[in-house]
């Protein structure tokens, strides 16, 4: 079904009449009408020409009062894994737990929370695209790359000698390298149970905690082409605009291949049917699992009285 709404995120490009560089920008409909709101111009060039982070996760709006705070720190902590050093969360409405969440990993220095507060709703997905704009260019400064995936997305390394994002870019990397993108496989959750018969120590954490990645080692036979529900890694340097399913700006985006790394997609379906072809994928529970156990169960001690969230929501 095909949605249409009142309003639309777009991104104005201006050309600069001196080489200077502004102070202050505003948007005004005819060129000689009164501004009403005047922005400050922030530099996106890093500091003495270092970024501080290699890999920032933009994540976009939460809402309709998120509380899957289970799913929530599984995520952040098997992406710390893969690579990320700090996550820019959006948040619309989320529940209290999740706020709690959310201030432990600010307090560590590992998320920055922004407030989401559109004047408007009748905007496609509360805005994605606007806040995937204000994530690339809040982070141009110091984040040498940033990754676009959603709560229900991991790009994971399938190579034998592949690891983390930075083994994938270093395969890949050339100057004009703007993007990395990953194809799309889809885990059913329907079809969940323990990993096959791979033997896992924390498997009963991981049932505790409702680790999805851990417990889910099915995906189909499908594996989706670049374009379509793809999601990638930008090089801020380069990038100028972002899409949901794609890059922008000066370069060439690279196709990762298959063997090296997928786009994990886990999700439920609502015409849900058994007869799909599967195949049996414990990636993640062979190369992650005994870390990311770990690294989940202490960050719930960390969060004695933060309740988990309900599962079947």
């Amino acid at each position: 079904m095909f949605l249409c709404f009142r309003f639309a995120a777009y991104l104005f490009k201006c050309s600069l009449p001196t080489r200077k560089r502004p102070d202050y920008v505003s948007i005004v409909r005819f060129s000689c009408a009164k501004s009403h709101e005047v922005l400050l111009v922030h530099s996106t060039s890093p500091r003495k020409g270092k970024y501080s982070v290699q890999f920032t996760v933009c994540l976009m709006p939460l809402y309709f009062n998120y509380s899957r705070g289970y799913e929530l720190v599984e995520w952040i902590e098997l992406n710390r894994i893969l690579g990320a050093e700090r996550f820019t969360v959006y948040v619309k409405s989320c529940a209290s737990n999740v706020e709690d969440i959310l201030k432990y990993y600010k307090g560590i220095g590992v998320v920055d929370v922004v407030q989401w507060n559109l004047p408007v709703d009748d905007i496609h997905y509360f805005g994605q695209v606007a806040a995937l704009q204000d994530c690339l260019y809040r982070n141009k400064a110091s984040s040498r790359y940033i990754v676009n995936i959603d709560l229900d997305e991991f790009i994971i390394p399938h190579k034998r000698d592949v690891f983390t994002w930075n083994d994938i870019v270093a395969k890949y990397n050339r100057n004009k390298s703007m993007s990395f993108n990953f194809r799309n496989v889809f885990f059913r959750k329907e079809w969940l149970g323990l990993a096959g018969n791979y033997k896992f120590s924390g498997s009963a954490l991981a049932a505790k905690y409702n680790m999805i990645t851990l417990l889910l080692s099915e995906h189909e036979a499908k594996v989706f082409p670049i374009g379509s529900r793809s999601k990638y890694i930008a090089r801020t340097a380069l990038a100028t605009f972002l899409l949901i399913h794609d890059v922008r700006g000066t370069g060439y985006s690279v196709r990762v291949p298959q063997d090296v790394a997928l786009l994990h997609h886990y999700r439920n379906w609502s015409n849900y049917s058994n007869v799909e072809a599967r195949i049996t994928d414990n990636t993640v529970l062979k190369k992650y699992g005994v870390n990311l156990t770990h690294n989940v169960q202490y960050t719930w001690k960390q969060l004695p009285n933060v309740f988990l969230g309900q599962t079947d929501e």
